[in-house]
């Protein structure tokens, strides 16, 4: 990751001018020239800060160094290129330590194993990937930006797969086998399979050489590694023992671990009693807290990361927020070593990869070694310790809690916590004289930095920290509305076009999100075509609609406590109502299809009349809807139904008399069945004693008057 610090030499474009750093003056302020216009200004270093979040401050090797923006994102980083960056770090660690000579370079690159030769490529191109790796300080830039091809296998895919569950197998166990050795194994494997093909669909073996090339490019030596030694013991194995610890200048050495917060917290929509997970990372130097996260179960890497994510990034407008404080925040960067707890195996690998991404060395205690990192121990004692003062504390033991109630005196909610968190970690603990640095933390942390001459380094843009740290992933398809997270829309104009590309050009219509759990206020959607992360807001007054202040962060669990209860009420509602609702429809259209059945059996006359005292029916029930306020009680007389009810009657009937003869020559004409009078349909008021009056006197439906 690419980073700088505010030292004098520095130079920067803020509101389309540029300066350079000349001098660091007391009290945090910085002298600058304005080289825009030749003049001398001074900033505070807070001001720099918030020109550096608001993106009005662009470094100047932002526009210099260019890297793939693909790469701020580790998980888009494949295996291949995972190992051509380890390799050339490997091949370079000596050389920028100083331990080769200039003179001694030929001959040290000559004397490369084979693997690591072909990463650098030649000689001249150490020099390239030195030079940039000084520059940036990162392993991602000695990975090729370019379009370059990755090297074809031309081998049958069969072969590879027989290679492939070889090498797996290798990495369950542990074990290592010649290249002599896999060769007879393959040879012999391909054999067997050859029995049962045809002479032209034989199977053809690679040679030792080819079979060489694929196990360098397939091996995953990390999984043989964990196999063989476990992931404790080769984290110790790596990093060396920590027992004997010296720690001399702010950020050398940061702590983190977390532990069951002591309070029962109050979910405001359901009303229950939740107990949360604090994480803390604190530096070992001055014993200031650098960052924290609440998550709501047993933390895991991403969840660190987060934690570490908050340390890093600098802690801007927390007395616009929290009016309670006194004191700024003042602690931030980039740390030199990360010491956490015995993570599991299949996470532990994940945080060290990461972190090695932007030079952090992560280092793992053993289990059971609490005393390995005892100022986070202490720390996370005194976190808890204040908050037993609280009502709804859970204390540390039983024997402690005694008889206390503690869901029953809890009455603190999610946001009063993270006042408290805060009043507890600057004013409490960052502003309060401590034994074991001789002093208060937020003292001996500026006296360190200033003393030691450490400069705080943060990236060239946060956006990059919050995708490299940042724990949330996913991946969602994009709707009119935008992405949906937690029931909540994200959108803006950026990614309204990515979709619109999409759907023109027909491609896969999920995409990558990225964002900060800790503040939801902002995403990120990776353009694939573009190689770069745009970012997504929340939809214009959605926060507002779900009584969320989107003047303070915006937490992921917080979402998805309110989109779980409203699934839950969803899933409660009673829905007995509805389900009378459609057996009623049922029930009319039955009635409706057995009279149609009648209807279509009468002339055309008589099916229009039908017709028409359904239409008067449907004209006397609008009308009664609006129908004054004295006539409370209006029923409709349809005798449409009566009709059609005598004319089955008859119409059975005169079925039965075609069984005897008739004289066609009588004469006699078909007599018709006579409709009842034109009051078909009535308007009755059940309350008072209004005269029945014919329909047509109310509403002439040909003439359309009253």
């Amino acid at each position: 990751m690419e980073a700088f610090a505010l030292i004098p030499g520095m130079q920067f474009k803020m509101d389309d001018d540029k300066y350079l750093i000349r001098k660091c003056l007391e009290n945090d302020d910085i002298e600058l020239s304005n080289l825009s216009y030749n003049s001398v200004e001074i900033f505070s270093t807070n001001e720099l800060l918030e020109a550096w979040y608001e993106k009005r401050l662009i470094p100047r090797k932002e526009l210099a160094i260019q890297m793939l923006p693909r790469l701020m994102d580790p998980a888009l980083i494949s295996d291949e290129e995972n190992k051509i960056m380890e390799n050339r770090f490997k091949v370079l660690e000596p050389v920028i330590k100083g331990l080769i000579k200039p003179e001694d370079i030929r001959n040290y690159v000559d004397s490369l194993p084979v693997e690591l030769k072909l990463s650098i490529g030649s000689f001249s191109m150490l020099y390239k990937w030195k030079k940039k790796y000084i520059e940036t300080g990162d392993k991602r830039s000695l990975l090729s930006t370019g379009r370059s091809q990755k090297r074809g296998l031309y081998t049958d895919p069969i072969v590879i797969s027989l290679i492939e569950k070889m090498l797996r197998d290798e990495e369950r166990t542990g074990l290592t086998t010649t290249i002599r050795d896999k060769h007879i194994s393959l040879k012999g494997q391909i054999e067997e399979l050859n029995k049962f093909r045809e002479k032209n669909d034989r199977i053809k073996p690679c040679g030792q050489t080819t079979l060489f090339r694929i196990i360098q490019d397939k091996t995953n030596s990390r999984a043989k590694d964990r196999s063989r030694h476990g992931p404790v013991q080769a984290a110790l194995n790596m990093n060396g023992s920590t027992s004997e610890l010296v720690v001399k200048r702010p950020l050398e050495r940061v702590e983190v671990d977390w532990t069951p917060i002591d309070l029962l917290i109050v979910d405001l929509e359901t009303l229950k009693r939740v107990r949360y997970y604090l994480i803390y990372a604190i530096d070992v130097f001055s014993d200031y807290p650098l960052g924290f996260y609440i998550c709501p179960n047993e933390p895991n890497s991403k969840d660190i990361l987060q934690c570490l994510l908050h340390a890093m990034l600098p802690k801007l407008h927390l007395k616009k927020l929290y009016p309670d404080l006194k004191h700024d925040w003042t602690a931030f960067g980039v740390p030199e070593v990360v010491v956490v707890d015995n993570a599991k195996a299949n996470e532990s690998g994940d945080l060290k990869e990461i972190l090695g991404l932007i030079n952090v060395e992560v280092q793992f205690c053993p289990v059971k070694t609490g005393h390995y990192k005892g100022t986070i121990e202490r720390g996370l004692q005194t976190v808890n310790r204040i908050l037993h003062k609280y009502p709804g504390t859970t204390f540390s033991n039983p024997q402690e809690k005694s008889q206390y109630k503690s869901e029953e005196e809890a009455c603190i909610d999610m946001l009063t916590l993270l006042n408290i968190i805060h009043i507890i970690f600057i004013e409490k603990i960052a502003n309060d004289y401590s034994l074991a640095v001789g002093g208060t933390p937020d003292f001996v942390w500026r006296e360190g930095l200033k003393e030691l001459k450490v400069h705080r380094k943060i990236p060239f843009s946060k956006e990059e920290l919050i995708i490299l740290l940042g724990s949330g992933t996913e991946y969602r398809s994009i709707s009119n509305k935008g992405i949906k997270i937690q029931s909540q829309h994200f959108t803006s104009p950026s990614l309204m076009e990515l979709a619109d590309r999409k759907k023109r050009r027909k491609d896969k219509e999920d995409v990558r999100v990225r964002f900060n759990k800790a503040d939801m206020r902002i995403i990120y959607v990776y353009d694939e075509e573009n190689k770069q992360y745009i970012e997504v807001y929340p939809t214009k007054n959605s926060l507002q609609n779900k009584n969320i202040n989107d003047l303070y962060p915006v937490h992921y669990d917080q979402l998805h406590s309110i989109s779980y209860n409203n699934g839950q009420n969803y899933r409660d509602f009673n829905t007995s109502d509805l389900y009378h609702a459609d057996q009623a429809i049922k029930r009319l259209i039955t009635e409706s299809a057995g009279r149609l059945k009648v209807v279509e059996q009468l002339p055309k006359d008589e099916r229009a009349e039908i017709m028409s005292k359904n239409l008067s029916a449907a004209h006397v029930t609008f009308d009664a809807q609006l129908a004054p306020n004295d006539l409370e009680s209006i029923r409709l007389v349809d005798e449409a139904s009566e009709h059609i009810k005598e004319y089955k009657e008859k119409f059975k009937r005169k079925r039965k008399s075609k069984d005897t003869p008739s004289d066609k020559n009588t004469g006699n004409k078909k007599t018709s069945f006579k409709t009842p009078s034109v009051s078909q349909s009535t308007l009755v008021n059940t309350d008072s004693e209004l005269e029945l009056m014919p329909y047509d006197t109310v509403y002439n439906i040909n003439e359309g008057e009253k």
